[in-house]
């Protein structure tokens, strides 16, 4: 079989200008590289979609956009498209099945323990003149016993099974191709991986128990809303932990949510609560923000103040960012009794998985599900 050949495809973020319009690589040496690429991968028209998907992500979906989770996911599928000779615009569900399983079980020699700069970086010429770094790895992986790989978490796999659905429907759409998006059938669940341990995951049931029961009743805490509101928005959002509670200087505010005239919530997509663009919220999210609106007697039919999401975070020490998480650690053991207490049984068995409950067990979760 072929080696597999591995190279950076895209700038590092600080380097990246979408503004300039081009979906080329500005890298001359990335060039070069495509240029000796199988003609049959079309490596150019795989990586000029790719270019163009990132830039919308980054319009569409500001709130959710990591660059360089991103980018990692499309360099490797234009690699295994290279390696495999498949254009990547012409995968279907085999060669999406490839993809992931070489994505989870990669050439050790394609990985490194840590991250490294995609190119040597010299500030005295121009970006489009910088050399690859021979030292770059396409995964960054764990090693374990004699010579393997650390499996991958169902949180890193999900993500992946994510970002490659959402690029073929960017390029179904933009095409307007008739054909099935290849990834539709794919998800962790359809895999028996040797899932790292550490990915506890919570099923639909179980989070929808925790979100609209245990925390609006079952548990007694004056922070039992707070942790409803901000897991919330772990599991109906691609917020961030950081981006919901905000900073010292720009906190998340109130007036960041809009009640629409159909009764669903919308979000601002502007930090700062006066935005020209507003996302829907899921349907899900309206009666979690409903209650804790009401608990902090917020009227729902005006415009919602410019006040903290969170304003006890703002007590005699200033304010603390690191607060929420927590709020959320102190309550972990009263809503692992409440499930252990629940006449259903799926609920009193997960007891042990809300001792670990975190904003991104929930994201996981959410992912997952």
């Amino acid at each position: 079989m072929r080696p597999f050949i591995f190279f950076p495809i895209f700038p590092a973020y600080s380097q990246w200008r979408p503004e300039r319009g081009s979906n080329i690589p500005e890298s001359i040496a990335v060039c070069d590289r495509l240029e000796k690429v199988c003609p049959d991968a079309q490596p150019f028209s795989g990586t000029w979609y790719c270019m163009e998907f990132l830039k919308r992500s980054a319009i569409t979906n500001p709130t959710g956009f990591s660059y360089n989770e991103l980018t990692r996911c499309l360099e490797a599928m234009l690699l295994w498209s290279f390696h495999t000779r498949v254009p990547l615009l012409d995968w279907d569900e085999q060669q999406v099945d490839g993809f992931l399983s070489f994505y989870c079980d990669p050439p050790v020699g394609c990985t490194a323990a840590s991250a490294r700069n995609r190119f040597l970086e010299d500030y005295s010429a121009p970006f489009k003149d910088w050399a690859i770094n021979p030292d770059w790895r396409l995964f960054r992986r764990t090693p374990g016993g004699n010579g393997s790989l650390n499996p991958v978490t169902r949180d890193v796999f999900s993500r992946l099974v994510f970002h490659v659905k959402y690029f073929f429907d960017f390029y179904l759409l933009s095409t307007g191709s008739p054909h099935a998006n290849p990834a539709d059938g794919f998800s962790s669940a359809s895999w028996n991986l040797n899932w790292s341990k550490s990915s506890v995951v919570l099923t639909e049931k179980q989070l929808d128990w925790l979100l609209t029961d245990a925390l609006t009743s079952r548990v007694h805490s004056r922070h039992a809303l707070q942790v409803m509101m901000y897991l919330g928005f772990a599991r109906y959002t691609n917020l961030t932990a950081k981006q919901v509670v905000g900073s010292p200087s720009a906190q998340f505010t109130l007036d960041r949510l809009r009640r629409e005239t159909d009764g669903d919530w919308s979000l601002s997509a502007s930090s700062g609560g006066v935005s020209d663009s507003w996302v829907r919220l899921p349907a899900p999210m309206n009666p979690l923000i409903e209650r804790y609106l009401q608990s902090r007697q917020v009227d729902l039919i005006r415009a919602l103040p410019n006040l903290p999401l969170f304003p006890q975070l703002s007590g005699v020490d200033g304010y603390r960012s690191f607060s929420m998480s927590t709020y959320v650690k102190r309550i972990r053991e009263l809503v692992a009794d409440a499930a252990r207490a629940d006449d259903d049984p799926g609920i009193a068995a997960s007891a042990d998985c809300f001792r670990k409950l975190s904003f991104f067990m929930v994201r996981r979760s959410t992912r997952f599900a």
